[in-house]
């Protein structure tokens, strides 16, 4: 128990050290457009990336929910933070072959949208279904990938 206490203690105060002095170049800015489901992360300043497997978090004793509101009470406190995050609808299979067919590859047949939610209407089961997030308070975004135990991680 003492093991993964510690364990959490220092990946959050590394979080502290590395992401902290980024927010505090970050404030100045207001927050980013949104239009047409289409989420605009500008004119953030400041821009990480996080990846967390799923073993690791297991091992410290931590849900992705639990992780994500960590985060935010670390590196946002007080602010009104928003996550972001995408869905991707393929068309009807005949969409999907007519592309292929046509030499564009079968993400021509897909539609991407973007939603962003106050954390506060997120329910940690809806957390805990997404492999991939933006924790935004409109100056500091921080994508975070969450990697599921035998697989990687590309780049959003």
């Amino acid at each position: 128990m003492k093991v993964r206490t510690g364990l959490s203690l220092v990946c959050v105060i590394s979080l502290v050290l590395v992401l902290f002095p980024c927010y505090v170049l970050g404030q100045d800015s207001g927050p980013p457009t949104c239009c047409n489901h289409e989420v605009t992360l500008e004119p953030a300043i400041v821009q990480s990336r996080i990846v967390m497997a799923d073993s690791t978090l297991a091992t410290i004793g931590m849900s992705r929910a639990q992780f994500v509101d960590r985060l935010i009470a670390v590196l946002m406190p007080g602010e009104q933070v928003s996550l972001v995050y995408s869905t991707t609808l393929s068309l009807d299979p005949t969409a999907v072959a007519a592309a292929s067919a046509g030499g564009l590859s079968p993400e021509a047949a897909t539609v991407t949208q973007q939603y962003r939610v106050p954390r506060e209407m997120m329910r940690p089961e809806d957390i805990e279904a997404l492999d991939q997030l933006v924790v935004t308070d409109g100056v500091v975004s921080i994508a975070i990938s969450f990697r599921r135990s035998g697989s990687s991680v590309s780049a959003p």
